[in-house]
């Protein structure tokens, strides 16, 4: 029934509304240091929880552009259809022109993911915010050379 329905819609919310600091302040660090950084997601927007997700996590402030937040639904197609990074790669051809493929970092708690952005040239980590120990994700993208993410206080 109605009621019903929308309880559970207002519960899912409220799970989507879970933010993991550490890694938003690895991404934030990035941006700050001039890293572009963007969001693909597979989620719904309709009803809005992948709206809820980005509001309390402050996602489309935290991506260096709001072009740059690809969301399945949006789009049409989801992870780990190539598709979907591909459209990714054409909104970030748009602001920076010179960018290749072997530049972009992909960081996903899904290994198949990963694997797919690998596919198409992409470099790539997995990382599942809610069993990381902090720092983990500032590690990894130190690994791959982004050694300056590395400096939180928390490690």
């Amino acid at each position: 029934d109605a009621a019903t329905v929308d309880a559970c819609e207002r519960h899912i919310a409220e799970t989507l509304r879970v933010s993991y600091e550490d890694t938003l302040a690895t991404a934030k660090r990035l941006k700050t240091q001039g890293v572009t950084v963007g969001i693909i997601s597979n989620h719904i927007t309709s009803p809005p929880w992948f709206q809820e997700c980005a509001a309390s996590a402050g996602l489309y402030e935290l991506a260096s552009d709001p072009s740059l937040v690809v969301v399945s639904q949006e789009v049409e197609v989801a992870k780990p259809d190539a598709r979907i990074y591909e459209i990714f790669f054409d909104r970030l051809r748009h602001r920076e022109p010179d960018v290749q493929l072997a530049e972009l970092v992909f960081v996903d708690d899904k290994e198949k993911n990963v694997v797919a952005a690998q596919a198409l040239g992409w470099q790539g980590i997995c990382y599942n915010a809610t069993t990381a120990a902090t720092g983990e994700l500032a590690r990894g993208l130190a690994a791959l050379g982004m050694g300056a993410v590395a400096g939180t206080t928390a490690e």
